[in-house]
């Protein structure tokens, strides 16, 4: 084991063969005290498809370190917005680390605000600071497959709202601006439905479906399928998908 360390960055690698049939999924953790890291580190070590690459305390260091070390998964502990600055944290990592999927942990789980500030700049997880490791290892083996996960607590405050603005939605296109086909096609995305499900439920091309779904995109000012979802699902216009 390769250990590096230099002012708020403590960086561990692994020289293990590229052999093999599968490659672990390669973790960072960005947290505002060392118990985080270590806790999250000494869970995450137990399971062989996982490997923490290392911790960073700093917003331009963690920036850095994707940069150089590439990601697959940045776990980011915002704590109370003690993590200063983090939303752009988050947008510079896209630039740099275009591939990469984040999972921000919070103690704001009623803060529905913050999670849709989260989801438009790109993060693809949303799990409290207290989540169990039976809840943070499969968020990161779902995410890193390209899926959406919202903690259950706040899952729950979204379905309030959900229930609330549902039947108001239902009877306008919404200030979103999003078209009664739009509603239906998103609603059917955040069930898991692939675009070519999608087509075949509702009887058209799966290019149409693809068109729509880059007009709804455009409309929310988002750039994939798992930001438009979630930032439905507080509109009241997809259910919350609970884990």
């Amino acid at each position: 084991m390769l250990i590096s360390e230099t002012q708020n960055v403590r960086v561990e690698a692994n020289l293990i063969s590229a052999e093999g049939p599968v490659a672990p999924i390669t973790v960072l953790i960005g947290s505002t005290n060392s118990y985080t890291f270590y806790t999250l580190k000494e869970l995450l070590k137990h399971y062989s498809d996982i490997r923490v690459l290392g911790e960073v305390r700093g917003c331009i260091k963690f920036v850095e370190v994707n940069r150089e070390l590439q990601p697959q998964i940045n776990i980011l502990d915002i704590g109370n917005n003690i993590f200063y600055g983090w939303l752009d944290i988050v947008r510079q990592i896209r630039d740099v680390n275009p591939l990469t999927k984040i999972i921000l942990l919070s103690d704001l789980e009623e803060n529905i605000s913050n999670f849709i500030e989260g989801i438009k700049v790109g993060v693809d997880g949303y799990l409290v600071s207290t989540a169990p490791v039976e809840q943070i290892v499969p968020a990161i083996r779902a995410v890193n497959a390209g899926m959406a996960v919202v903690d259950p607590n706040l899952a729950f405050f979204v379905a309030k709202r959900f229930i609330h603005n549902s039947t108001r939605n239902r009877q306008s296109a919404g200030k979103d601006g999003l078209t009664p086909r739009e509603i239906e096609i998103i609603g059917l995305a955040s069930k898991g439905f692939t675009n070519r499900d999608i087509a075949a439920t509702m009887k058209i091309s799966e290019n149409t479906v693809k068109a729509h779904l880059a007009d709804v995109f455009g409309k929310l000012g988002v750039s994939n399928r798992t930001q438009a979802i979630m930032i439905c699902m507080a509109n009241g216009h997809a259910s919350p998908p609970l884990q």
